[in-house]
């Protein structure tokens, strides 16, 4: 529906205009009869053409004319007149008239003629808009992707693809979201024009609860708008309420067909996002994914590069320990030729076998960076069993589970770490108990207990993590336990410790962790 503007100063001829035109169901006619009311309407209200008598009150139809074009320069002018003497018709072409249409006799034939060329005039006025939104839109999807080629680090980055963004669609607010490591959340990483108080609530969201579920798994854009004919469901509206907004749209940031992250924008005032402004926000999100998704890399990659500083640095001071130890023990062996040797010369077997195993947790480490997360169906009873053939002086006690789990042959050396972790306690007769079952989310839980020495609760939650400075943890290693926690994440399970009976630390310890079961043909 084009909505069209007549000015004339004979109502008769307003009303037979109106008819003609509103009956072919393509124009909404409004009429006034005079310039002054016209310009009025125009301020007041939205038409796409005007079409105008060349005598009218307050002043001729090129003075009017020249008024109108103050305001839009590009905005269709139709001179619908009688008047017929050739300056007229070169004064309105000087001055920009889009059509020149005379009034006559044939009333069907000259409204015919109008109404093409108002349509005309509007179609032109139309496809000038399209070219001009579509270079604004590669205004700002070209910037955008300057500032995503640059030198910045990613949080100054985002920032500035943030602000750009805000700025060339004229929005109030908006926030940036990217995938974290863990696949379930993720975290607010640049922000502008919201509360605090929403910043610290959504600091961190689920990705797979509604509505982040839409963008984050679904990969689909979405729009959230406040109009008559309905309003947002109950979450949306209060995402709208805390950041006082009237509208916003949340847009998935894909890097190859995969969502790393989410650009949501809003406005404080009614907005409906036009199909343009959609265009250029899913264009943004294509365009700059894949380099955000490098910038991610790049501090996973850093925070790595000091994961492994730490390990390495936590090695060579073991070593550097295990060596003096087993030193003092050659040498004390070496002096005493009485039963008291055989003391010592166990002892020394042990260190023997913790410098062993630490070899095998640097090549588990070494294999956990080089292969690739690729799982096939493995038996749990055949590991099992390897396990008392690795260990055949250690007491294992395991049964059939006839269980098979998603895994690799790097499954084996998870069993293998927890068990020498507990039997290089130095305390004689530890025992070993495997047990697996099935638990309330569908996974495999995994229990080792033993016999040995309990864990104070307090060190319960540093047994998997590595410390920060050798310092931290008094010289011991728990490089085996830290290879551990890495494999059960590797199978997408969870790792943690307890007391084997509850609330007795004396009585051994239960460490416990999940793995995926493989589905049942």
């Amino acid at each position: 529906m084009i909505r069209v503007l007549m000015v004339d100063d004979e109502p008769s001829i307003l009303d037979v205009s109106k008819i003609f035109l509103e009956k072919t169901g393509e124009f909404e006619v409004d009429t006034v009869e005079s310039a002054e009311e016209a310009l009025a309407k125009l301020a007041s209200a939205h038409y796409e053409a005007v079409v105008s008598d060349y005598r009218i009150p307050g002043m001729d139809g090129i003075e009017f004319l020249k008024e109108v074009r103050a305001l839009d320069p590009a905005f269709p002018f139709l001179l619908f007149t009688g008047k017929g003497r050739e300056e007229v018709v070169i004064e309105a072409l000087d001055n920009g008239i889009d059509f020149y249409i005379r009034k006559g006799t044939d009333t069907e034939s000259q409204f015919a003629e109008l109404s093409y060329k108002i349509r005309l005039a509007v179609e032109q006025r139309r496809a000038q808009k399209e070219i001009l939104e579509q270079h604004k839109q590669l205004a700002i999807i070209n910037e955008i992707i300057r500032v995503a080629n640059s030198s910045l680090i990613l949080d100054e980055m985002l920032e500035m693809i943030l602000k750009i963004t805000l700025n060339l669609l004229e929005c109030d607010m908006g926030w940036i979201y990217l995938k974290c490591t863990d696949g379930r959340t993720a975290a607010m990483k640049a922000h502008h024009g919201v509360p605090q108080s929403f910043i610290e609530e959504k600091s961190t969201v689920f990705i797979r609860d509604w509505p982040y579920n839409l963008v984050f798994c679904a990969c689909q854009p979405r729009y959230v708008e406040t109009m008559p004919e309905g309003s947002p469901g109950a979450l949306d509206t209060r995402i709208m309420e805390e950041v006082s907004a009237s509208s916003f749209a949340g847009i998935p940031l894909i890097s190859d067909s995969v969502v790393v992250g989410a650009l949501y924008i809003g406005q404080q005032t009614g907005h409906e996002f036009s199909e343009r402004e959609k265009t250029v926000l899913e264009s943004i999100g294509r365009e700059i994914g894949g380099t955000i998704l490098r910038g991610m890399l790049q501090e996973q990659l850093e925070e790595a590069y000091l994961e492994e500083q730490c390990y390495f640095d936590l090695l060579e001071q073991h070593l550097i320990s295990l060596e003096r130890s087993m030193m003092e023990h050659t040498g004390i062996v070496t002096e005493l030729i009485d039963g008291t040797g055989r003391h010592y010369a166990e002892k020394l077997n042990e260190d023997i076998r913790e410098v062993i195993g630490i070899t095998k947790d640097i090549s588990t480490i070494r294999r956990l960076a080089d292969s690739p997360d690729e799982f096939d169906e493995v038996e749990l009873d055949s590991i099992l069993a390897s396990m008392r053939e690795r260990f055949p002086h250690t007491a294992i006690s395991v049964h059939e589970t006839g269980m098979t789990v998603l895994a690799d042959d790097l499954l084996a050396e998870l069993f293998a770490n927890l068990i020498r972790s507990r039997t290089l306690s130095r305390t004689k007769d530890v025992q070993i108990s495997i047990a697996v079952e099935e638990d309330e989310n569908g996974m495999l839980r995994v229990s080792v207990e033993d016999s040995g020495p309990g864990i104070p609760d307090e060190e319960k939650p540093e047994m998997f993590v590595c410390p920060r400075s050798v310092s931290q943890n008094g010289g011991k290693s728990n490089l085996g336990l830290i290879v551990a926690r890495m494999l059960v994440e590797r199978y997408c399970g969870r790792i943690w410790a307890e007391d084997r009976v509850a609330g007795r630390p004396d009585e051994g310890l239960a460490i416990r962790f999940t793995l995926v079961p493989a589905l049942e043909e």
